[in-house]
């Protein structure tokens, strides 16, 4: 029997990593955000539900009178992917904010969900901070990268944001199978790490699953961040301070 699973999470915490490592095992499909539907984008991910859903003019009006049906259909004929022994897709935030439904097609299905939480909201904020910076947002190979500069007017109330998206995560998903899966340990341990997803997925265990992705920022904080001795300033004696070590 197939296996049916989805990777979600927020941005910068580990999904593209896992989807591309995912990818590597020869018994699973994983699609990438095949959700994702802002203008000019979406169209070309393989079986983009935009793309399903402008495939037919009759779809592209059902999906604005009853999307629910439109997006039922959708994940029934893409899970049904019979070279494989699982196949999966990516789920961010903002998707299934746009797309509820999903929520209730996981649970009604038997959906297996791997969320990928990022417990560092620092390290989060900072890497999405620098990919707007940079316009660099996944590599394949090290790259030497100068410090960025990180704003502390607004900070505490951004990494508060980061911490409700985690929250968020988990109320949407009461009542599904979930396995949360921390990115410092698939850091820390990728063997351990993926072992234990392959377990959760259901399929054979392939050792050594690996992505081309690489990190970008180094951990040491002090390394990244050019105005330091401000950031720790501004966190040292909040709840936040814990985010610096």
């Amino acid at each position: 029997m197939q296996s049916k699973f989805i990777i979600c999470g927020t941005q910068r915490t580990g999904t593209s990593l896992l989807d591309s490592s995912l990818n590597a095992h020869p018994d699973i499909k994983c699609y990438s955000e095949v959700f994702l539907f802002s203008r000019g984008r979406g169209v070309n991910i393989e079986n983009s539900y935009r793309s399903y859903m402008n495939s037919s003019v009759v779809r592209r009006f059902r999906h604005y009178l009853e999307k629910k049906g439109v997006v039922d259909e959708y994940l029934t004929e893409l899970f049904h992917e019979e070279d494989v022994q699982a196949a999966g897709f990516k789920l961010m935030l903002g998707q299934i904010r746009s797309f509820p439904s999903i929520a209730d097609y996981i649970r009604e299905n038997s959906i297996r969900v791997v969320h990928v939480v990022r417990e560092n909201a620092l390290k989060t904020y900072i890497s999405r901070h620098s990919d707007k910076q940079r316009k660099l947002y996944h590599v394949k190979e090290k790259v030497q990268l100068g410090k960025i500069n990180i704003p502390v007017s607004r900070l505490k109330i951004n990494l508060s944001i980061i911490e409700h998206e985690n929250t968020e995560w988990r109320k949407i998903l009461e009542g599904a199978e979930v396995l949360e899966v921390r990115y410092e340990d698939i850091f820390a341990d990728m063997s351990s790490a993926m072992k234990k997803i392959q377990q959760f997925i259901g399929v054979r265990e392939v050792e050594n699953l690996s992505s081309r992705l690489s990190k970008i920022n180094p951990d040491n904080l002090e390394e990244v961040i050019e105005n330091y001795a401000e950031v720790n300033e501004c966190l040292s004696g909040t709840n936040y301070e814990k985010y610096l070590r």
